[in-house]
């Protein structure tokens, strides 16, 4: 019920007639119920800097390129390279529609 709601976006009351749950209130337990596992049982081990260790990293995610590339070739190197690609950035309605002044 989580994975659809999250990709889909319904509403409570159309996720409890498409799943045959009694009322809207009872998706959201069930959400938040699983929202809940996931942050204790998977997040914790499966994203963020705390699920990889630094020797993983140099292992399995450094290829031969981008060491030679940023690490002069030393195999002791973890090379993290990191963009804002998917950072939110506040657009302000000057921005979108500039003003032009004469």
């Amino acid at each position: 019920m989580l994975l659809v709601k999250l990709r889909t976006g319904l509403s409570n009351e159309l996720l409890s007639t498409l799943f045959g749950v009694s009322n809207r209130g009872r998706v959201s337990v069930h959400t938040n119920a699983a929202e809940k596992a996931l942050l204790e049982a998977f997040v914790p081990y499966h994203v963020g800097f705390e699920a990889i260790t630094r020797e993983d990293v140099i292992e399995k995610h450094t290829t031969a390129y981008a060491r030679t590339l940023f690490a002069e070739g030393k195999r002791d190197r973890a090379i993290l390279i990191m963009d804002g690609t998917y950072i939110y950035m506040r657009k302000y309605y000057t921005d979108i529609h500039p003003t032009n002044f004469i």
